[in-house]
């Protein structure tokens, strides 16, 4: 379990992960088809969780271990109701939304025990559209090291 235990350790922070004021419940999911499955069920506003991945590198002398982890911040594509103004609005909302996910995870890092001895070490957003069956948003992976 020691090696494992910054993994388990995030799975068990991913699982009660919640944003204040947003009514948004964050799926967890371990694939894409998991995730088409799990979306299609549902609308408006999601943030979709994959399972956290780790990644060990170095020897017995300098050990290094680090987590992914990548957050989806989507709504329903827009279809033929699609204008350059609603894919603004719609990107703008989900923008607010992913940069409130990044702040929550800064902040936790320094704040909360099951990521302590971790820090955010990179992170990248990255719009999406069209995936999961159809949403749209933005993709976020991070690193914690």
């Amino acid at each position: 379990m020691k090696r494992l235990e910054r993994l388990h350790r995030a799975n068990e922070y991913l699982r009660g992960f919640s944003l204040p004021g947003y009514e948004v419940v964050p799926v967890r999911v371990a694939s894409q088809a998991d995730a088409t499955s799990r979306l299609a069920r549902l609308s408006g506003d999601q943030v979709l969780i994959a399972r956290p991945e780790l990644h060990q590198d170095g020897n017995s002398d300098r050990h290094r271990d680090s987590i992914s982890l990548a957050f989806f911040v989507l709504a329903k594509d827009l279809g033929p109701a699609s204008s350059p103004e609603a894919e603004d609005e719609l990107f703008g909302r989900l923008e607010k939304i992913a940069s409130d996910v990044l702040t929550k995870l800064a902040d936790d890092t320094t704040s909360c025990g099951l990521l302590a001895g971790l820090s955010l070490t990179s992170a990248d957003v990255v719009p999406e559209n069209t995936i999961f069956g159809g949403w749209t948003g933005y993709s976020i992976d991070v690193t914690l090291e």
